[in-house]
């Protein structure tokens, strides 16, 4: 999923609930998420959520995307630290609930950096 193309795109199966699951493998703290949609496969809600260990996740905020074509960024509250972030998308635009993804940028701080930077870069089509 991490091809850096802006022509290839991740595509989920035809059903909800879809997710995304990031594993930094450290400790980071995530500020902020850029989401590029297909419009008409856009979520119709995220869940950002945070690995509390053991098989369970704190919801950390929830956010309403915009069914369009567009890159959208979607500002936490405050930056939260993790390991393992999940991006949870009980719906869909799409009567299938397929949802696609051209772009998906974490930005945020490495607990071992001072600076901001994007943590992860997400652009490929990938069938779950």
């Amino acid at each position: 999923m991490f091809d850096g193309s802006d022509e290839t795109c991740w595509n989920s199966n035809p059903t909800t609930p879809q997710w995304i699951l990031i594993d930094f493998e450290r400790a980071v703290k995530v500020e902020k998420i850029l989401i590029t949609f297909q419009g008409g496969f856009s979520a119709q809600s995220i869940n950002v959520m945070k690995d509390e260990g053991e098989d369970k996740w704190e919801e950390v905020q929830e956010f309403h995307p915009e069914d369009k074509n567009l890159t959208q960024t979607f500002v936490l509250k405050e930056p939260v630290s993790l390991t393992k972030l999940k991006l949870h998308f009980p719906t869909s635009t799409d009567m299938f609930g397929r949802i696609v993804i051209y772009k998906l940028d974490v930005i945020g701080e490495d607990s071992n950096h001072i600076s901001r930077w994007v943590l992860c870069t997400i652009n490929q089509c990938d069938e779950r």
